[in-house]
């Protein structure tokens, strides 16, 4: 049984912590070795894609101040390993499928 997407937000709306994306619209492409991100970067993902909410695909600087992640749990991390979470991040491409604005049915 497939679950319309504002149905699946509505019943998952007391659970804040979920992401939720569609497995044919999000995909992520890793660097050479490596097949998917550590703890650290999903949560830190986790983290960025809920603070951006609906704003995520807007065309604008997202920032998030660095006191956001103590309160996370993330907080703990040395700076060399904040460092390397935001170097994972930002080595692994998001490809994200859409409808196109231009013609009717093409992804």
């Amino acid at each position: 049984m497939r679950i319309p997407m504002k149905q699946a937000l509505v019943d998952r709306a007391d659970r804040t912590d979920e992401l939720v994306a569609s497995g044919r619209q999000v995909d992520m492409v890793f660097k050479a070795g490596q097949k998917a991100l550590s703890l650290r970067a999903q949560k830190l993902w986790h983290l960025l894609v809920k603070d951006a909410g609906v704003k995520l695909a807007d065309n604008t600087t997202h920032t998030m101040a660095l006191s956001d992640l103590y309160q996370t749990g993330l907080g703990h991390m040395t700076l060399a390993e904040r460092i390397d979470t935001l170097r994972e991040l930002q080595t692994t491409l998001v490809e994200v499928t859409a409808p196109s604005a231009k013609v009717k049915g093409r992804m």
